[in-house]
């Protein structure tokens, strides 16, 4: 007759075992959730601050020579939010093609000088490509806030 741990022994050694690895694990599990808390935090704090923005012009706010060179297109934009904008991008739409452009450095917005809200800015746009035909479309993006900071005009 061969004789095994008791199951009362065998208990307890299952319920150390199981403390060792919690032990081991624990440290690692609270740095891991600490972290995530963390960056959801940073995440859904932006979001938050683009709920409140918005970006006004109209086709009056928009002046533009596409016949001479270097052609140009200049936007009178408004911050009509409460959250302050910045890096912004100027679609144009000519003869059915899209171009994307940046603001000149004078004229662009960054995160440490910044559209504020109710602000007013003149975004200078300019054009190295010949965009010969007439301009339909200008969209304007903040790129801190692309899905609420936007407009679009069409001429």
């Amino acid at each position: 007759m061969t004789k095994g741990i008791s199951p009362f022994i065998a208990a307890i050694i299952l319920i150390a075992f199981v403390i060792a690895v919690g032990s081991i694990v624990s440290p690692w599990f609270a740095s891991f959730t600490k972290s995530k808390s963390y960056e959801i935090e940073e995440k859904s704090e932006g979001q938050i601050d683009c709920i409140f923005s918005s970006l006004d012009f109209s086709s009056s706010d928009i002046e533009y020579n596409l016949s001479t060179t270097p052609d140009w297109v200049n936007v009178t934009l408004d911050n009509t939010g409460s959250t302050e904008l910045y890096d912004f991008e100027i679609s144009l739409k000519v003869s059915d093609e899209v171009k994307i452009y940046s603001p000149t450095a004078a004229t662009q917005k960054t995160s440490s000088n910044s559209l504020e809200s109710g602000g007013r800015v003149i975004l200078v746009t300019n054009i190295t490509d010949d965009l010969s035909g007439t301009l339909q479309k200008v969209r304007i993006v903040a790129k801190n806030c692309p899905h609420e900071a936007k407009k679009e005009v069409v001429l």
